[in-house]
């Protein structure tokens, strides 16, 4: 896979690191893609790395990149099986764990499919919203503000979810639209 590279930047000093980049995609991946990170600590040793990372990208064609990260079958199980839209997410970590993250998506004829629907399929004609996922002491907290999954006329409610460490327990909440 061969991207043309609008710009990029890359900045070293000590152990901290700083780079972006503009990408022009090829059509069946999207548009285009940004990506900013600023990280402190060996690059070798991830377990060791604190920093953030930032993704930007526009008319994304979720099927190319389900091609493309193919020989990470954990990473494409998560991956829409079709449908395109704009993604934007910052994820913060420290010491290689994940602290916090937030997005947003604006995307449209969204299919999952396969092992993360225990098998099942979900298609969503729109698929939008504004979300926050953080670690607390009791788990993960994600909040998803005014969750629009496709239905013309619907609501748009806030989703709260509150999931347990390793995952074994999920307790959530759909609220009404916030104005």
């Amino acid at each position: 896979l061969a991207l043309p590279i609008r710009r990029a930047s890359l900045r070293h000093s000590g152990n901290e690191w700083s780079a972006s980049a503009l990408v022009f995609l090829p059509e069946r991946l999207g548009h285009t893609a940004r990506v900013a990170a600023q990280l402190e600590g060996d690059l070798a040793r991830f377990e060791n790395l604190s920093g953030s990372v930032r993704f930007e990208g526009l008319r994304l064609a979720f099927a190319g990149w389900r091609q493309v990260l193919g020989s990470n079958a954990f990473l494409t199980r998560q991956l829409p099986a079709a449908g395109n839209g704009d993604v934007s997410f910052r994820v913060s970590f420290d010491h290689g764990h994940i602290q916090k993250a937030d997005g947003r998506v604006r995307a449209q004829e969204v299919l999952l499919d396969g092992e993360s629907w225990n098998g099942g399929i979900l298609n969503l004609k729109r698929l939008r919203g504004d979300w926050r996922l953080a670690q607390r002491a009791t788990g993960w907290q994600l909040r998803v503000q005014e969750l629009d999954l496709g239905e013309d006329d619907a609501a748009h409610p806030d989703l709260a979810l509150d999931i347990t460490p390793g995952g074994r327990h999920v307790r959530g909440e759909l609220g009404e639209e916030t104005d």
